[in-house]
């Protein structure tokens, strides 16, 4: 059998020799423009596809297989260039993931990279539409070790939020199947922003977070969001999946402030269960009527879940210097954005001072529904202490700001009240609007 030997020896000899030239095939220019052959097309594709973008870079270089850089990237649409990064730059160990199936990233860096103006819309995927719920885990990663990710240089321009930002972030991470670790930082050279992040999510299920934020009145997320104020945002939390328990707190400048408890199921057989017990005060951003109906601030409980379409909420409570409500609200999007609730509570006195009928507080109700096709088209009941308003066959787009028919059925002494605070009736109700005494 000694022939059987030496023919497995050959065997081995040949497939080192065909690895070995391969491997040295790869590193020599021929190699490389091989790989940039077979692979530009598929990320050209991928772009054009998720972007609505064309890609441009120079020819990869390396030396492959270990190390992979792109240079002079370029993402543009129909008005030119609109992101451009001087260098990409990957080092992994690909004998890890050959032979133990393990994805081992040395190094991943993002430099000189620039956001010259807002990007454009993104074409709807026709996948995007969300699949059935198969009761499966929340997410099932490769195993993977990412010893380094760090994003050097990357300006943001004023044409996409008045001002030019710099930012830099570094990350390090690691998992496989349903345990994932992540540690890192962004923050703009100018102090401006800061953005810490620490995640856990353990085999068991168990995850903890601690995710921090601070941007400062002229700060990138501050400017973002038109806070017009400095921000922060601390959230803690630890907990299985199923039963997952943190606390947030947050100054949001001219939106408010906020603080109070979640809990929820966030595994994908739970559909993204959330329950939110909080405490709200408005900020000088948020309409006036909505201020003064708080009082000092709102108390908020919800219970949120999420559906193949949407989200329904369950109000347990939401209560301010106006009163209390309570009751149900859904939002859903198939091929239409559609709306309704079912609300009920009652109105203080305080607050039916506020919206201009003091001594009439009492019992709150609102059934209604709408949807968004061209036009908004709704239809409800709303229940007030001084009135029952009803509207049939609303509508209200581009060629009218409102059409349907309303219907406002109140006690006599209320009517009068009513009646002067319509007018002029027709600069908002063109169809009119059916007074009734109760």
């Amino acid at each position: 059998m000694g022939w059987v030997r030496y023919s497995l020896f050959g065997l081995l000899a040949i497939i080192l020799l065909l690895g070995v030239s391969v491997l040295v095939l790869l590193r020599t220019p021929l190699g490389m423009g091989f790989i940039d052959d077979v692979s530009r097309p598929i990320i050209e594709g991928v772009v054009e596809r998720q972007l609505g973008s064309q890609v441009s870079y120079d020819q990869p270089q390396g030396p492959l297989p270990g190390r992979l850089t792109l240079t002079n990237i370029r993402l543009s649409d129909g008005e030119g260039v609109w992101a451009e990064m001087e260098e990409a730059s990957i080092a992994w160990r690909p004998f890890a993931y050959l032979f133990g199936g393990h994805i081992h990233v040395d190094d991943l860096s993002l430099q000189g990279a620039i956001w010259h103006r807002p990007m454009p819309e993104r074409p709807q995927q026709e996948d995007e539409k969300e699949k059935k719920d198969e009761g499966g885990p929340l997410f099932n990663l490769p195993s993977f070790t990412l010893e380094k990710l760090s994003i050097d240089q990357f300006q943001i321009n004023e044409t996409v939020y008045g001002r030019p930002y710099l930012l830099s972030a570094t990350f390090a991470g690691n998992g496989g199947g349903q345990q994932i670790a992540l540690d890192g930082a962004v923050d703009a050279q100018s102090g401006s922003d800061l953005l810490t992040v620490k995640a856990h999510h353990a085999g068991d299920g168990a995850l903890t977070l601690d995710l921090g934020l601070l941007s400062r009145a002229d700060g990138l997320v501050a400017t973002a969001l038109k806070a017009e104020e400095a921000i922060w945002l601390n959230l803690q939390g630890a907990g299985p999946l199923e039963a997952w328990e943190g606390a947030v707190e947050a100054d949001l400048g001219a939106y408010g402030a906020l603080g109070g408890t979640l809990t929820g199921n966030l595994t994908q057989r739970g559909r993204g269960q959330a329950d939110f017990r909080l405490r709200v005060a408005p900020g000088q951003k948020l309409p006036s009527i909505v201020r003064d109906l708080s009082g000092d601030f709102y108390d908020v409980d919800v219970d949120l879940v999420r559906t193949q379409t949407g989200v329904d909420a369950t109000i347990n409570d939401l209560s301010g210097a106006f009163g209390a409500l309570s009751g149900t609200f859904s939002v859903a999007r198939d091929d239409a954005l559609s709306l309704s609730t079912d609300l009920s509570g009652n109105l203080t006195a305080d607050g039916a001072e506020t919206v201009g009928f003091a001594g009439l507080e009492g019992a709150l109700g609102l059934k209604a529904t709408a949807s968004r096709g061209e036009e908004w088209q709704f239809a409800g009941d709303a229940r007030l202490p001084f009135a029952n308003i009803t509207v049939a066959d609303g509508a209200s787009g581009a060629e009218a700001r409102f059409r349907g028919d309303v219907t406002i059925s109140a006690p006599p002494d209320a009517l009068s009240a009513l009646s002067s605070s319509l007018e002029p009736v027709g600069e908002v109700f063109p169809d009119g609007v059916r007074l009734q005494a109760a």
